[in-house]
């Protein structure tokens, strides 16, 4: 066992010290009765018996609590805190009997507990949307005072052409390509049953970007320039039968150091170029180069998209278990002279 006791703690143990109540019962004196006979506390709370003249004790129905052998002493007794909600009779062992005959009394304890809520957080108190595409966000619910219900969103204070879904507690906003520009606020409501708690989250609807179409002007070497030391040089191709046509070398590394040449050929729709990707092994170097013995196996898909001519993102899902999906950002490091990009 610890041979310490934690500060939180102890200031746990205060605050619920502070909290309880102690109430007082005399005992006997001018009559044959408790005084008061007929208590209301809180959970928490003690009682406190004293003996005010008489041979006299206080036992409970339900053994919860007992003074001890009645005595004509002048005692007093403090019950352990009453935990649990209800009602608690007891009497005098002498005068009284179980059931509250005689010299008898009640205790009832209620439930002061706060009732069942919860919160509302979201990921982000901040979005920002371009017209004609959506931003979404994830907006937590946090139980209190044992809290388990079902929570119904919705959202309100839409711009014009700003409309917003729920799956599950995932908030996604659509904007059409003609929403209303600038900065708001919208509400998120939570309603579980007569529980409702709102949450305001800032929204910027900015102009749709230029669209960007893929030209031969991008061929060239791209990277990432925070992990310099490897890249890819893109090609976009030209000639018969290579209309959008589209070729990629990714310069990486394996799992264990080594150089990965990585190949993706495939194809490109306005800014996007969408690829398959090989890697090979079981090559030799010249004049030991045998290309009987190359293996090329299946990589993966690598997605390339291009905002404008210096910058774009790449997004790679490998079939090979032991490389993680995953996307970066790339900039331009050279170009082809003589190809131009606008």
């Amino acid at each position: 066992m610890p041979k310490y006791v934690s500060l939180l703690s102890i200031l746990l143990f205060a605050a619920a010290s502070a909290n309880a109540a102690d109430h007082a019962v005399s005992v006997g004196g001018s009559g044959l009765s408790f005084s008061p006979s007929s208590l209301t506390i809180n959970k928490g709370d003690t009682v406190t018996f004293h003996n005010a003249g008489g041979f006299h004790n206080a036992v409970s129905d339900t053994g919860l609590f007992t003074s001890g052998a009645a005595s004509s002493s002048s005692w007093s007794f403090t019950t352990p805190a009453f935990n649990t909600a209800g009602s608690f009779r007891y009497y005098c062992e002498i005068h009284g009997a179980p059931g509250g005959v005689g010299m008898a009394g009640m205790i009832t304890v209620q439930d002061n507990s706060p009732p069942p809520d919860f919160g509302l957080a979201a990921q982000s108190n901040n979005l920002s949307v371009a017209q004609g595409g959506s931003a979404s966000d994830t907006i937590t619910v946090t139980p209190t005072n044992g809290f388990s219900g079902n929570v119904a969103f919705s959202a309100s204070g839409l711009p014009s052409g700003i409309t917003a879904s729920f799956a599950s507690n995932v908030l996604t906003l659509n904007a059409d390509a003609g929403a209303a520009t600038g900065t708001s606020s919208i509400t998120i409501t939570g309603t579980s049953g007569n529980l409702t708690h709102s949450l305001p989250i800032g929204l910027t609807v900015t102009a749709a970007a230029p669209t960007f179409a893929i030209v031969p002007g991008i061929t060239g070497s791209w990277y990432l320039p925070a992990q310099s030391g490897h890249g890819f040089n893109v090609e976009v191709l030209k000639g018969p039968g290579q209309d959008n046509g589209f070729l990629a070398f990714w310069y990486v590394y394996d799992n264990a150091g080594n150089n990965l040449w990585l190949v993706g050929q495939g194809s490109y729709v306005g800014d996007t170029a969408t690829l398959n990707v090989l890697s090979g092994s079981g090559g030799m170097f010249p004049p030991n180069f045998d290309k009987t013995r190359i293996v090329r196996t299946n990589w993966g898909t690598l997605t390339l998209k291009f905002s404008d001519c210096n910058n774009a993102t790449a997004q790679w899902n490998p079939v090979i278990p032991a490389y993680p999906s995953g996307s970066m950002d790339l900039v331009r490091l050279s170009g082809v002279s003589g190809l131009a990009c606008p």
